[in-house]
């Protein structure tokens, strides 16, 4: 959940907790999130904290596993 700016940066975005709450209701169990966005916290998501986009291709199969938790 975020806004990429044009130099791969992941931007702050207004209202993750309540974002994160409806993707939990809808059955996602991680999230991908702005660096920016540290200090929400989430009951049953798995919350990973990223600055760019090298970093979220860096994760790659860990991800994007259908059988990874």
């Amino acid at each position: 959940v975020g806004e990429v700016g044009l130099t791969g940066e992941l931007r702050f975005i207004g209202n993750a907790d309540k974002r994160i709450a409806e993707l939990s209701k809808m059955g996602f169990k991680t999230c991908i999130l702005p660096g920016a966005c540290k200090g929400i916290e989430a009951k049953e998501m798995k919350l990973i904290f990223i600055d760019t986009i090298d970093e979220l291709l860096k994760f790659g199969g860990v991800i994007f596993d259908e059988n990874a938790g």
